[in-house]
C-alpha cells in the first residue's frame, strides 16, 4: 500500500494559492544485486510490492526494503469571478537505490533509475454552457502526457462530454491518476464521448464511447494495439423511492494467443470481445427499510470460443436511530476467469470492496453499524464465499484447504472533539 509520510502546507494570498509537500517512507519491494562490466556489486529494487499484505515468509521479506522521498509544489491562480483557473505542480521522486526492472520487450521504455521529476501545467474554463478543462505533463526521461476536455449542457434535456489524451510510451508519473484505459497513464492514446439525455421526468438515458490504442506493447500483447468500449444505460425512475435500469457495456482489447507451436509464429495477437449486462431493481419499501435486486451477465469471445456468466443478488439495508444492518446474498456461475463478475460491496467505513468472482457459488455477508455514544461508533463485517466446484481456494501459501473463504472485519471510530 503506497502512501504518504511527512509534512504539507497551503497558504492563500488574494487569488493565489500554493502548497508544498514533503514525504518519506519506506516501500516494500524486492532487492537484488547486479554486477557490472567491472564485476562490482550494486544493490537494486527490481520490483514493487503495494499490497501491503505482510501475511507470509516471502511478503515479510519485502517489508521496508527501501526509502522514497518526496517533495512537490503547487501554484495556482484563480480570477475573482470564479470562471477561470490556471496552475502548476510540480513532484521530485528519489528512492535510495536503482530501480531496474527485469529486462523484457514490453517494458523497455517503463522507469528505470533511481530519480523521477515530472512537472504540469493545467487549466479549467467556464464560457457560458461550455466547461473546459486540461492539463500537460512532462516526465524527466522526456515523454509526456496530455489531456484536454469539456463538459456542456447542450439543453436542459442534454449533457455531453468529450476527452481527448494522449500518453507517451516513456512518460513516468508514480502518482497520476489520469484518465486511461491502462492502469497507469502510460502508452495510450484515446477518445472518450459521453452523452447523458433525460426526455422527460421519470427517464434517463447515459451512454458513453471510448476509443483508444496502444503504440508499444503491453504485458501479454506483444504487439501495438487499440480497442474499444462502449456503454449504455436506460434508468426509469416513477417515484423518488422506487428506480430501474438496464445496462449493457462492451469492450474489446487484443491479447497474446497462447503459443501455437510455429517457431516463426511465437505469439500471435487476436481481439478479446467482453459484453456485460446488468439489471437492477431499487426501493425503499419505508424510510429505515431498503431493497436492492440485481441480475449481472458477462459473455466473454476468443477466437470462436464463447464463454458466459451470471450473477443474481439481493441486498437488504435496515437501521435505525443509532444502528445499521446491510446484508446481501448472492449466487454466481462464471465459466471461465475471463467472465469473472465484479459487485460492489458495502464495507466498514472509509473501506471499500469490489471483488471478482468467478467459478460456482455463493456469496454472502452482514455488515452492522452501531453508535455506542456520540463520540464512539463501532462496525463489523462477516463475509464468507462458498465454492460449490473447488475443494481449495488459490494455491501456494495463498492455499485455503476447503470450499469457504471468510473474511471479517472490526473498525472502531473516537471522535477527540
Amino acid at each position: 500500500m503506497v502512501f504518504f509520510r511527512g509534512l504539507g502546507v497551503t497558504r492563500q494570498f488574494k487569488n493565489w494559492q500554493t502548497s508544498l509537500i514533503a514525504s518519506h517512507a519506506g516501500r516494500d519491494g524486492r532487492i537484488s544485486v547486479s554486477t557490472d562490466s567491472l564485476e562490482s556489486f550494486q544493490s537494486i529494487i527490481s520490483s514493487f510490492n503495494q499490497t501491503g499484505l505482510h501475511r507470509t515468509g516471502s511478503e515479510l521479506s519485502t517489508k521496508n526494503q527501501f526509502q522514497e522521498t518526496n517533495l512537490g509544489g503547487n501554484a495556482q491562480y484563480s480570477h475573482p469571478s470564479g470562471k477561470f483557473q490556471i496552475g502548476a505542480n510540480s513532484l521530485f521522486t528519489r528512492f535510495n537505490r536503482p530501480w531496474i526492472r527485469t529486462p523484457q520487450i514490453y517494458n523497455r521504455f517503463e522507469f528505470a533509475g533511481q530519480s523521477n521529476l515530472v512537472s504540469s501545467l493545467y487549466f479549467n474554463y467556464n464560457w457560458k454552457n461550455f466547461f473546459l478543462f486540461g492539463e500537460s505533463a512532462k516526465s524527466q526521461s522526456g515523454g509526456s502526457g496530455s489531456v484536454l476536455g469539456f463538459v456542456s449542457s447542450l439543453s436542459k434535456h442534454v449533457d455531453f462530454s468529450l476527452l481527448w489524451r494522449k500518453y507517451d510510451k516513456d512518460f513516468h508519473s508514480f502518482y497520476s491518476s489520469g484518465f486511461s484505459e491502462n492502469t497507469r497513464p502510460i502508452n495510450e492514446q484515446g477518445v472518450y464521448l459521453g452523452i447523458q439525455v433525460r426526455p422527460e421526468k421519470h427517464w434517463k438515458i447515459n451512454a458513453y464511447y471510448d476509443y483508444f490504442s496502444f503504440p508499444w506493447l503491453r504485458y501479454r500483447v506483444y504487439a501495438p494495439s487499440k480497442g474499444y468500449e462502449w456503454l449504455a444505460r436506460i434508468s426509469y425512475q416513477p417515484t423518488r423511492n422506487l428506480i430501474a435500469f438496464i445496462q449493457i457495456r462492451e469492450e474489446q482489447k487484443d491479447r497474446n494467443i497462447p503459443d501455437s507451436g510455429e517457431p516463426a509464429l511465437p505469439y500471435l495477437v487476436k481481439a478479446v470481445n467482453k459484453i456485460n449486462g446488468l439489471l437492477s431493481l431499487e426501493t425503499h419499501l419505508t424510510k429505515d427499510f431498503f431493497l436492492r435486486s440485481r441480475i449481472l451477465m458477462s459473455r466473454v469471445k476468443i477466437e470462436d470460443d464463447i464463454t458466459h456468466g451470471l450473477m443474481i443478488l439481493q441486498d437488504v439495508q435496515y437501521g435505525q436511530n443509532k444502528w445499521r444492518l446491510t446484508g446481501r446474498v448472492a449466487l454466481f456461475d462464471s465459466e471461465t476467469y475471463d467472465n469473472r463478475l465484479y459487485a460492489f460491496e458495502n464495507n466498514v467505513l472509509w473501506t471499500f470492496s469490489i471483488p471478482a468472482f468467478s467459478g460456482q457459488g455463493m456469496r454472502y455477508y452482514l455488515l452492522g453499524q452501531y453508535q455506542i455514544t456520540p463520540k464512539l461508533t463501532g462496525y463489523f463485517r462477516f463475509s464468507r464465499t462458498s465454492y460449490t466446484d473447488r475443494e481449495v481456494i488459490s494455491s501456494g501459501l495463498q492455499a485455503i484447504a476447503g470450499p469457504h473463504q471468510t473474511d471479517t472485519a472490526l473498525m472502531i471510530r473516537y471522535f477527540l472533539r
